[in-house]
């Protein structure tokens, strides 16, 4: 029978605990090459057409590109790795200590061989509220990732609706301008006969000007609107080239009744404050726990120059006669008062936003109903002069004005409507209701590879 020797049987023990070991698998960044992958995007190939992107298509490709959520989602998956880590427990330890004496007797072996193992126990619940921590801490990190998610919805809906008003406001200016070159020319044709001062056709003249400079301006919003909505999706610029977008500013805006008190309880910044502060309690409770030492639980097997020794099992424990952990227990409970204070700070912050934008909403809406009433008398107005025409005793200069008050009327609502759904937009981000956010929520969690 051959006998294996201590030092072949401690190999084979190390190799058995080194084959599930895992393997790096290194992953550089190429600042070029994600550059080079963020351009290519393309709404087109991502959803199909350039046809009918309304809010919540738009609402899923950013959640789909924008980078924050693929930072959030990356924390969550860090977080989830987090509790596996708490989970273990830790491994038992082997001490291997060959001895050579130079002293031995005659025919004895001059090796003494030693193997000893420590099994490791931890006391006092730890590695349970080391359990607890981390999944409170992946709690949080969720929240968080629904949060980013709202925001960045609110954000796509800010600037759609900025792009919606920018482009209305460029057909209604360019309406205007075709209005006042109509002007324009029937004061030229009443200057040539002398029926009209040329001081009035030069006061019009002026405001056909201004008129074309409005509307190089409102394109140049346009513009800039469409960038910003590229920037809120998280594509380039171009993706949204020939993509025609929907949104509606007369839609009717929704306010979510108990707007505040909603906030306050179910807001993903609340929920994960609250997260955080459940984590805190548990990091105290782990830092009490780890006043009272771990055991380590000994045996081994001496081979004494051919005595075989078994060592009976015995224990190993830390003495707490320096200090019973007083420090982090301090600082412990110093990071609890934090996590409590951050929750007052995030609940005064959300009822600030909700407040500020619940009174936007309101006079934005009050605007709009004073321009809806203003346009309405102008149309009248311009209703009457086409009557009068037809009639054959009104002037064509009378309803050429009429036709640029009731544009300048249409325009003023425009304006009014647009702060009203930016101000919807704002309440809806302050609030963040669940409602909302929830048919996207598998989308916002999915990971996906850009690149």
């Amino acid at each position: 029978m051959i006998k294996a020797r201590p030092s072949c049987t401690v190999a084979l023990a190390l190799c058995l605990a080194l084959a599930g070991c895992a393997n790096y698998q290194p992953r550089p960044l190429d600042a070029g090459r994600s550059a080079s992958a963020f351009e290519a995007r393309s709404l087109r190939e991502w959803g199909g057409g350039t046809t009918g992107w309304n809010l919540q298509k738009l609402t899923l490709a950013a959640f789909h590109f924008h980078p924050s959520l693929e930072e959030a989602r990356a924390e969550v998956a860090a977080a989830d790795a987090a509790i596996r880590t708490a989970r273990q427990r830790p491994n038992p330890s082997t001490t291997f200590a060959p001895e050579y004496d130079f002293t031995k007797g005659s025919g004895l072996t001059p090796w003494i061989w030693g193997l000893s193992v420590e099994v490791p126990i931890e006391t006092a619940g730890k590695r349970a509220t080391r359990v607890l921590k981390a999944r409170e801490d992946a709690n949080s990190a969720r929240c968080k990732l629904a949060a980013a998610a709202q925001k960045v919805r609110a954000r796509v809906r800010l600037a759609l609706v900025e792009v919606a008003a920018a482009e209305a406001r460029v057909a209604l200016l360019e309406e205007q301008r075709h209005i006042q070159e109509d002007l324009v020319k029937v004061l030229q044709d009443r200057v040539a006969v002398g029926e009209t001062a040329l001081t009035e056709l030069t006061t019009y003249r002026l405001a056909l000007n201004r008129a074309a400079l409005d509307v190089a301006a409102a394109r140049r919003d346009a513009g800039k609107a469409r960038a910003a909505l590229a920037a809120a999706t998280g594509v380039p610029a171009q993706a949204l080239a020939g993509v025609r977008l929907v949104y509606d500013l007369a839609s009717a805006i929704v306010i979510e009744a108990m707007a505040r008190s909603t906030a306050l309880r179910n807001h993903p910044e609340v929920l994960g404050a609250l997260a955080d502060y459940a984590a805190a309690e548990a990091a105290l409770k782990l830092e009490i726990a780890r006043q009272y030492p771990d055991l380590k639980l000994t045996n081994g097997f001496l081979s004494d120059q051919g005595d075989k020794k078994w060592q009976l099992p015995g224990f190993v424990m830390e003495l707490p006669v320096m200090h019973h952990n007083q420090g982090p227990i301090a600082e412990a409970e110093a990071k609890r008062t934090v996590a409590a204070a951050k929750l007052k700070s995030v609940q005064a912050r959300i009822v600030g936003e909700v407040d500020t934008a619940m009174a936007s909403l309101k006079g934005a809406q009050a605007q709009a109903s004073e321009a809806r009433v203003l346009l309405e008398s102008e149309l009248k107005a311009e209703d009457q002069a086409q009557k009068n025409i037809k009639a054959g005793g009104g002037d064509r200069l009378e309803l050429l004005t009429a036709k640029v008050q009731s544009a300048a009327g249409r325009v003023s609502l425009i304006e009014a409507q647009t702060l009203a759904q930016q101000a919807a937009a704002a309440l809806e981000e302050a609030v963040q209701p669940a409602s909302v956010i929830e048919p996207f929520m598998n989308e916002a969690l999915k990971p996906h590879q850009n690149d």
